[in-house]
């Protein structure tokens, strides 16, 4: 009997972010998280790729992780001290604050 092989999982989500520095972050963080295979940011459209395995982690705990390191996400608002925390270049506008 064969193993099933797990298909990787794509996503698309917006982090926010401004420069390289925020780039290599951003996709640092992503990337060193179990189970992601492949993650990628756009400067410009602020999007970002993720492939990984849904077996080993989901897909709100990648966002959570960017958002610990200062990055708000779709979904995540990063914790006000850490963004406080960021390079000056890399403080990007906050959209209104989440309840």
């Amino acid at each position: 009997v064969k193993a099933q092989k797990t298909r990787n999982h794509k996503l698309n989500f917006l982090v926010s972010g401004n420069c390289n520095m925020c780039k290599n972050k951003i996709e640092s963080a992503a990337n060193s998280i179990e189970g992601v295979k492949f993650a990628r940011w756009n400067i410009e459209t602020k999007n970002m790729k993720v492939k990984f395995n849904p077996l080993i982690i989901s897909s709100d705990d990648i966002q959570k992780v960017i958002a610990e390191i200062g990055y708000d996400t779709e979904k995540y608002r990063a914790p006000d001290e850490v963004y406080n925390n960021l390079h000056y270049c890399c403080k990007y506008i906050r959209k209104i604050k989440n309840n």
